[in-house]
Protein backbone atom coordinates (compact mmCIF):
# COMPACT_ATOMS: atom_id res chain seq x y z
CA UNK A 1 0.00 0.00 0.00
CA UNK A 2 1.20 3.49 -0.75
CA UNK A 3 2.74 5.31 2.16
CA UNK A 4 1.40 8.53 3.61
CA UNK A 5 2.60 11.42 1.49
CA UNK A 6 3.96 14.82 2.27
CA UNK A 7 1.74 17.79 1.43
CA UNK A 8 3.69 18.53 -1.76
CA UNK A 9 3.37 14.93 -2.91
CA UNK A 10 -0.35 14.93 -2.18
CA UNK A 11 -0.87 17.94 -4.41
CA UNK A 12 1.05 16.24 -7.22
CA UNK A 13 -1.01 13.06 -6.94
CA UNK A 14 -4.26 15.01 -6.97
CA UNK A 15 -3.34 16.86 -10.14
CA UNK A 16 -2.31 13.64 -11.85
CA UNK A 17 -5.86 12.22 -11.50
CA UNK A 18 -9.20 13.34 -12.87
CA UNK A 19 -10.88 14.58 -9.72
CA UNK A 20 -14.08 16.14 -10.93
CA UNK A 21 -17.12 14.06 -10.08
CA UNK A 22 -18.59 13.03 -13.40
CA UNK A 23 -21.13 10.85 -15.16
CA UNK A 24 -20.42 9.55 -18.66
CA UNK A 25 -23.19 8.13 -20.85
CA UNK A 26 -22.19 5.29 -23.16
CA UNK A 27 -24.53 4.04 -25.89
CA UNK A 28 -23.89 0.48 -27.06
CA UNK A 29 -25.47 -1.24 -30.05
CA UNK A 30 -26.41 -4.88 -29.61
CA UNK A 31 -23.67 -6.11 -31.95
CA UNK A 32 -21.06 -4.11 -30.01
CA UNK A 33 -22.02 -5.47 -26.59
CA UNK A 34 -19.22 -8.11 -26.41
CA UNK A 35 -16.65 -5.44 -27.27
CA UNK A 36 -18.14 -3.10 -24.66
CA UNK A 37 -17.86 -5.71 -21.91
CA UNK A 38 -14.30 -6.50 -22.94
CA UNK A 39 -13.24 -2.84 -22.74
CA UNK A 40 -15.40 -1.43 -19.95
CA UNK A 41 -16.35 -4.23 -17.53
CA UNK A 42 -12.98 -4.50 -15.75
CA UNK A 43 -10.42 -1.99 -14.58
CA UNK A 44 -7.47 -3.86 -16.06
CA UNK A 45 -7.17 -5.50 -19.50
CA UNK A 46 -6.34 -8.79 -17.77
CA UNK A 47 -6.23 -10.27 -14.27
CA UNK A 48 -3.06 -9.22 -12.46
CA UNK A 49 -1.15 -10.32 -9.37
CA UNK A 50 -2.63 -8.79 -6.24
CA UNK A 51 -2.65 -9.16 -2.47
CA UNK A 52 -5.58 -9.10 -0.09
CA UNK A 53 -4.91 -7.71 3.39
CA UNK A 54 -7.40 -8.76 6.06
CA UNK A 55 -8.31 -6.92 9.25
CA UNK A 56 -6.87 -9.72 11.37
CA UNK A 57 -3.44 -9.34 9.76
CA UNK A 58 -3.65 -12.25 7.31
CA UNK A 59 -2.49 -11.74 3.72
CA UNK A 60 -3.56 -13.72 0.66
CA UNK A 61 -2.45 -13.49 -2.96
CA UNK A 62 -3.82 -14.28 -6.38
CA UNK A 63 -4.74 -12.84 -9.76
CA UNK A 64 -7.48 -10.24 -9.36
CA UNK A 65 -9.36 -7.62 -11.33
CA UNK A 66 -11.99 -5.08 -10.29
CA UNK A 67 -15.38 -5.42 -11.98
CA UNK A 68 -17.17 -2.07 -12.48
CA UNK A 69 -20.50 -3.70 -13.38
CA UNK A 70 -20.83 -5.71 -10.17
CA UNK A 71 -18.61 -3.46 -8.01
CA UNK A 72 -16.74 -6.52 -6.80
CA UNK A 73 -13.16 -7.72 -6.78
CA UNK A 74 -12.95 -10.80 -8.99
CA UNK A 75 -10.34 -13.55 -8.84
CA UNK A 76 -9.34 -16.33 -11.20
CA UNK A 77 -9.38 -19.81 -9.68
CA UNK A 78 -8.12 -22.20 -12.31
CA UNK A 79 -10.50 -21.38 -15.18
CA UNK A 80 -13.34 -20.00 -13.09
CA UNK A 81 -13.95 -16.34 -12.21
CA UNK A 82 -15.48 -15.58 -8.82
CA UNK A 83 -15.89 -12.78 -6.31
CA UNK A 84 -13.76 -12.62 -3.19
CA UNK A 85 -15.34 -14.25 -0.18
CA UNK A 86 -15.69 -12.76 3.31
CA UNK A 87 -15.40 -9.20 1.99
CA UNK A 88 -16.38 -7.78 5.38
CA UNK A 89 -13.09 -9.08 6.75
CA UNK A 90 -11.00 -7.29 4.09
CA UNK A 91 -9.04 -4.16 5.00
CA UNK A 92 -7.59 -3.37 1.58
CA UNK A 93 -6.39 -4.94 -1.67
CA UNK A 94 -3.26 -3.98 -3.59
CA UNK A 95 -3.04 -4.58 -7.35
CA UNK A 96 0.01 -3.21 -9.12
CA UNK A 97 0.31 0.42 -8.00
CA UNK A 98 -3.35 0.63 -7.00
CA UNK A 99 -4.96 0.15 -3.58
CA UNK A 100 -8.64 -0.59 -2.95
CA UNK A 101 -9.96 -0.07 0.57
CA UNK A 102 -13.06 -2.00 1.58
CA UNK A 103 -16.03 -0.85 3.64
CA UNK A 104 -19.39 -2.00 2.28
CA UNK A 105 -17.86 -1.56 -1.17
CA UNK A 106 -14.47 -0.84 -2.71
CA UNK A 107 -12.86 2.62 -2.74
CA UNK A 108 -9.85 3.16 -4.96
CA UNK A 109 -7.04 5.07 -3.27
CA UNK A 110 -6.22 8.43 -4.83
CA UNK A 111 -4.23 10.45 -2.29
CA UNK A 112 -3.32 10.54 1.38
CA UNK A 113 -1.93 13.03 3.85
CA UNK A 114 -1.20 12.79 7.59
CA UNK A 115 -4.81 13.89 8.13
CA UNK A 116 -7.06 12.42 5.44
CA UNK A 117 -7.42 9.85 2.70
CA UNK A 118 -9.14 10.52 -0.61
CA UNK A 119 -10.62 7.77 -2.79
CA UNK A 120 -12.79 7.34 -5.86
CA UNK A 121 -15.66 4.96 -6.49
CA UNK A 122 -16.46 4.14 -10.10
CA UNK A 123 -19.74 2.46 -11.00
CA UNK A 124 -21.04 1.24 -14.34
CA UNK A 125 -24.81 0.84 -14.57
CA UNK A 126 -27.46 0.30 -17.18
CA UNK A 127 -29.54 3.45 -17.51
CA UNK A 128 -31.79 2.76 -20.46
CA UNK A 129 -32.78 0.12 -22.99
CA UNK A 130 -33.73 1.61 -26.34
CA UNK A 131 -35.59 -0.09 -29.15
CA UNK A 132 -35.02 1.53 -32.53
CA UNK A 133 -38.23 2.30 -34.38
CA UNK A 134 -37.08 3.19 -37.89
CA UNK A 135 -34.32 2.54 -40.37
CA UNK A 136 -33.00 6.02 -39.69
CA UNK A 137 -31.81 5.04 -36.23
CA UNK A 138 -34.34 6.98 -34.23
CA UNK A 139 -35.59 5.34 -31.09
CA UNK A 140 -37.74 5.59 -28.04
CA UNK A 141 -37.07 4.41 -24.47
CA UNK A 142 -38.30 0.96 -23.55
CA UNK A 143 -41.32 0.79 -21.27
CA UNK A 144 -39.10 0.33 -18.23
CA UNK A 145 -35.45 0.36 -17.24
CA UNK A 146 -34.10 -3.17 -17.19
CA UNK A 147 -31.58 -3.78 -14.43
CA UNK A 148 -28.16 -5.09 -15.34
CA UNK A 149 -28.51 -8.67 -14.03
CA UNK A 150 -31.66 -9.14 -16.14
CA UNK A 151 -30.05 -7.68 -19.27
CA UNK A 152 -27.02 -9.92 -18.89
CA UNK A 153 -29.27 -12.97 -18.77
CA UNK A 154 -29.61 -13.27 -22.54
CA UNK A 155 -31.47 -16.58 -22.26
CA UNK A 156 -34.53 -14.78 -20.86
CA UNK A 157 -33.98 -11.23 -22.16
CA UNK A 158 -32.14 -11.52 -25.48
CA UNK A 159 -31.18 -8.37 -27.35
CA UNK A 160 -32.51 -7.83 -30.85
CA UNK A 161 -30.50 -6.24 -33.66
CA UNK A 162 -32.51 -3.02 -33.40
CA UNK A 163 -31.79 -2.41 -29.72
CA UNK A 164 -29.28 -0.20 -27.92
CA UNK A 165 -28.23 -0.06 -24.30
CA UNK A 166 -27.28 3.17 -22.56
CA UNK A 167 -24.87 2.78 -19.66
CA UNK A 168 -23.71 5.42 -17.20
CA UNK A 169 -20.17 5.38 -15.87
CA UNK A 170 -20.11 7.48 -12.73
CA UNK A 171 -17.18 8.64 -10.64
CA UNK A 172 -17.68 9.95 -7.11
CA UNK A 173 -15.02 10.99 -4.65
CA UNK A 174 -14.97 10.04 -1.00
CA UNK A 175 -12.94 11.05 2.01
CA UNK A 176 -12.13 9.62 5.43
CA UNK A 177 -9.79 10.47 8.31
CA UNK A 178 -6.44 8.71 8.09
CA UNK A 179 -6.99 7.13 11.52
CA UNK A 180 -9.52 4.42 12.29
CA UNK A 181 -11.49 2.21 9.93
CA UNK A 182 -12.13 2.85 6.24
CA UNK A 183 -15.31 4.84 6.85
CA UNK A 184 -15.45 6.82 3.62
CA UNK A 185 -18.13 9.43 3.08
CA UNK A 186 -18.87 11.36 -0.09
CA UNK A 187 -16.60 14.41 -0.41
CA UNK A 188 -19.31 17.03 0.08
CA UNK A 189 -19.07 20.29 2.01
CA UNK A 190 -21.21 19.07 4.92
CA UNK A 191 -19.41 15.74 5.24
CA UNK A 192 -15.96 17.32 5.18
CA UNK A 193 -17.07 19.87 7.78
CA UNK A 194 -18.27 17.09 10.10
CA UNK A 195 -15.06 15.11 9.73
CA UNK A 196 -12.79 18.12 10.28
CA UNK A 197 -14.77 20.58 12.44
CA UNK A 198 -11.70 22.56 13.49
CA UNK A 199 -10.86 23.50 9.92
CA UNK A 200 -13.72 25.97 9.27
CA UNK A 201 -14.46 24.35 5.91
CA UNK A 202 -17.49 26.54 5.20
CA UNK A 203 -15.46 29.72 5.66
CA UNK A 204 -12.64 28.41 3.48
CA UNK A 205 -15.00 27.41 0.68
CA UNK A 206 -16.95 30.67 0.88
CA UNK A 207 -13.90 32.93 1.08
CA UNK A 208 -12.29 31.23 -1.90
CA UNK A 209 -15.54 30.78 -3.85
CA UNK A 210 -14.99 27.05 -4.29
CA UNK A 211 -17.26 24.43 -5.84
CA UNK A 212 -16.49 20.85 -4.80
CA UNK A 213 -17.83 19.53 -8.10
CA UNK A 214 -14.86 21.20 -9.80
CA UNK A 215 -11.54 19.41 -9.96
CA UNK A 216 -9.24 22.19 -8.83
CA UNK A 217 -11.59 23.31 -6.05
CA UNK A 218 -11.71 19.82 -4.57
CA UNK A 219 -7.91 19.73 -4.69
CA UNK A 220 -7.74 23.05 -2.82
CA UNK A 221 -10.02 21.79 -0.04
CA UNK A 222 -8.13 18.52 0.32
CA UNK A 223 -4.82 20.35 0.60
CA UNK A 224 -6.35 22.76 3.13
CA UNK A 225 -7.62 20.02 5.47
CA UNK A 226 -4.27 18.24 5.12
CA UNK A 227 -2.29 21.15 6.56
CA UNK A 228 -1.16 20.80 10.18
CA UNK A 229 -3.12 22.76 12.76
Amino acid sequence: MKKTLTLVAVLFICISHSFAQSTERITVKSEDLPWFYEKQEYKYPEFIKAKVYFKNGDVAGGKLNFNYLSNTMKMVDKKDTMSLENEGEINFVTAGLDTFFYNNGYYEWVASSPTARLAVKTTLKLAQRIKLTSSYGTGSPADKVVTLPIVMDFSTHPLSVNEELVFTKEKKYFICPIKGENKFVEATRSNISKLFPKKNIDDFIRDNRLNLNKEQDLIDVFVYISKPQ
